[in-house]
């Protein structure tokens, strides 16, 4: 149950990327965040998943691509929260 909200929660940032790998990587590094409170940076990312270190730079130009704006992001993260966790 707790995978399938995730899935759908993920699924909704989709549209906030022009490119798939992009999509991907938010949602392995948004996941790799829910692991823990590392703070060594993206190194801790690929500890915590256990990916090949080749992947480092890979993942370090997803911060700089052109493929998703952080406002555009931010407002769907908004919308989110405010259907799957209302304030009362």
């Amino acid at each position: 149950m707790m995978w399938q909200e995730l899935n759908t929660i993920f699924f909704a940032f989709r549209t906030c990327f022009t490119r798939k790998a992009s999509f991907d990587w938010f949602v392995i590094i948004a996941i790799s965040f829910m692991m823990g409170s590392d703070c060594t940076g993206l190194t801790s990312v690929i500890r915590k998943l256990g990916l090949n270190r080749k992947h480092y730079e890979s993942m370090l130009l997803f911060f700089h691509s052109d493929s998703w704006n952080i406002h555009i992001l931010w407002h769907t993260w908004v919308s989110i929260v405010k259907v799957h966790a209302p304030m009362t």
